[in-house]
């Protein structure tokens, strides 16, 4: 499964959001520092007006105040030999053993693959105050559903941040903006493509193809006889005539 992890990132943060929206209350008793006044008018703001989260970067100066979730950066993680992700793992709930399964159904070729990502969530407004404010909202949005990116085995989570510059050539007036930054591992899985198991040479060692191999399990055949695999059979007649 490839995950789209910005798109997760955005769900959690419009969750959070949802949640103080109607529990205003609380933004005395999460966040520090600010006087009295300021955070009546940050809880009538959060409860009054829609917060947008956006996954691209506003145009126009109605979107605003937004949070813009976007992939900084994401990358495969390398790994030293006999460490990391195992390859080419094939999926299967009632046996791992492709040699068992049977012939009627084609078994595509799962492997997994660890990757490292950075999402970049940006606070964008046209008031210091709001932004600054949105900033500590987003970090709390992230922190406070970590159990819930745990829960997805995305591991291995940090935070970082600042301000950044505004950018008067990208829109025609003041903005506000301050960027955190999400740091993060998963495990991805994927298909290979047009390969299944159990089709391909490559699969079996020693220049042995699936027509030397038999999907049966070794034991006892439809008629109730031992059995053994056709490798079997010719190791054995190998062996007789040394």
């Amino acid at each position: 499964m490839i995950q789209m992890l910005d798109l997760f990132v955005k769900s959690k943060i419009k969750k959070v959001l949802n949640y103080l929206s109607n529990n205003v209350e609380l933004i005395d008793k999460f966040f520090l520092y600010a006087d009295e006044k300021t955070n009546e008018d940050v809880k009538k703001f959060i409860k009054e007006y829609k917060i947008n989260v956006r996954s691209s970067y506003p145009r126009e100066e109605l979107y605003l105040p937004c949070i813009v979730v976007l992939v900084e950066s994401d990358q495969e993680v390398s790994y030293g030999l006999g460490n990391g992700i195992d390859e080419n793992y094939i999926g299967n709930e009632s046996d791992s053993n492709y040699l068992n399964w049977s012939k009627n159904i084609r078994h595509p070729i799962q492997e997994s693959i660890q990757m490292q990502t950075n999402i970049r969530c940006e606070i964008w407004s046209d008031n210091a105050i709001i932004t600054s404010f949105l900033y500590a909202i987003t970090k709390y949005c992230l922190l406070t559903t970590r159990k819930d990116f745990e829960e997805e085995n995305i591991i291995l989570s940090s935070l970082s941040g600042g301000d950044l510059e505004p950018i008067p050539d990208y829109i025609n007036f003041f903005v506000y903006r301050r960027a955190l930054t999400l740091s993060c591992e998963y495990t991805t899985t994927y298909y290979r493509f047009d390969e299944f198991a159990g089709e391909l040479d490559s699969q079996f060692n020693l220049g042995t193809t699936i027509n030397d191999i038999s999907i049966n399990r070794k034991g006892v055949d439809d008629d109730g006889k031992e059995n053994c695999t056709k490798s079997e059979t010719r190791g054995k007649e190998r062996t007789s005539k040394e």
